[in-house]
């Protein structure tokens, strides 16, 4: 069991698709309690996954679920915010998985992230941005760890990394911070899961409408500029379709 941490602000679009992902894609067999922290989204994003969240626990009864919607200060904020607000029985849970708005995560990401957690309980962090393809599906028994000196915002993480030293949000909207602590200290033992995942980011796609949705959110200040992912990646998407029609590709 653990804790699922999801988290936005604005990209509307992006969040309908990747909470979508995350409803229909997760063993919630393994989560003790889904987090959706908004940091005071200004674009209906809130309002959204207010809607949404009642609305699949009315029709599947889903978790225990908190939704948090005022200003924190960033995804790095997020992270502290959990950790002084949930739950600190450690016999509960003693890790969580953190979840960007523009993450597609796919069927069996969680279980086989877990696996690989309670298979080496040396590890603290592991990441699953995609990075090492190509991917494969889950399960594959063969999945195993790349060290790394840090890993991207999303993956599992235990709580007991964060004893005596927690990241400090930086930078525009509080963006950065998880990089520079990670490196600060390499105690902390993070790694990649390999193959990857085919899990991806809406905001890394060489498609439409996500490249000019893309363009918009950076030009409104509601995401940092990433460059796309090449041509040969779509074997992290090709299995993904879109959930509503507007933006379907």
């Amino acid at each position: 069991m653990l804790d699922l941490l999801y988290v936005s602000f604005n990209r509307l679009a992006y969040t309908r698709e990747s909470f979508e992902s995350l409803l229909r894609n997760t063993d919630w067999e393994n989560v003790s309690t889904l987090f959706v922290l908004d940091d005071a989204s200004t674009d209906g994003t809130a309002e959204w996954l207010q809607s949404r969240i009642d609305e699949w626990l009315r029709q599947d009864g889903g978790v225990e679920t908190v939704f948090y919607g005022d200003r924190f200060g960033g995804p790095v904020a997020a992270i502290n915010w959990y950790l002084d607000h949930a739950d600190p029985d450690e016999d509960r849970t003693d890790r969580f998985a953190k979840i960007d708005n523009d993450m597609v995560v796919p069927p069996g990401w969680l279980p086989e992230l877990l696996r690989i957690l309670t298979a080496h309980p040396e590890l603290d962090i592991v990441g699953m941005e995609p990075m090492l393809g190509p991917p494969e599906p889950a399960p594959f028994a063969r999945r195993t760890l790349r060290e790394a000196r840090h890993i991207g915002g999303k993956g599992i993480i235990r709580r007991r990394t964060f004893e005596g030293c927690r990241p400090r949000p930086r930078g525009k909207n509080g963006y950065f911070g998880f990089t520079e602590w990670q490196l600060r200290h390499p105690q902390i033992t993070k790694a990649w899961a390999t193959p990857d995942l085919p899990a991806f980011g809406l905001d890394q796609l060489p498609l439409e409408p996500w490249r000019s949705l893309r363009a918009e959110y950076v030009a409104k200040g509601w995401q940092r500029e990433w460059g796309e992912y090449p041509d040969d990646f779509s074997g992290y998407w090709e299995w993904w379709t879109p959930v509503y029609n507007e933006v379907a590709v």
